[in-house]
């Protein structure tokens, strides 16, 4: 999805009513795109929980990165 440069409601809405034929030209970004995904020791089964993460927002701050979170909570500036 971070490839996508054409507007990605217009498609989900086309979507949404069956009419996804009716775009006719998805524009992607021709670059490469990689996704790491990091992973509590033992996941999916019994894994490790409550570990802090950190360097994310330094991360966030690098050009062209993009940090999703999932199975993550925030408390108070940690994660």
């Amino acid at each position: 999805m971070p490839r996508l440069k054409s507007d990605l409601m217009e498609a989900m809405l086309a979507a949404s009513a069956a009419e996804l034929v009716k775009i006719k030209n998805l524009s992607w970004d021709a670059r490469p795109c990689v996704c790491v995904v990091c992973a509590s020791g033992g996941y999916p089964g019994n894994y490790a929980k409550d570990k802090e993460i950190s360097g994310l927002d330094e991360a966030g701050k690098l050009k062209d990165i993009v940090v999703f979170h999932a199975g993550t909570k925030k408390s108070g500036d940690k994660y």
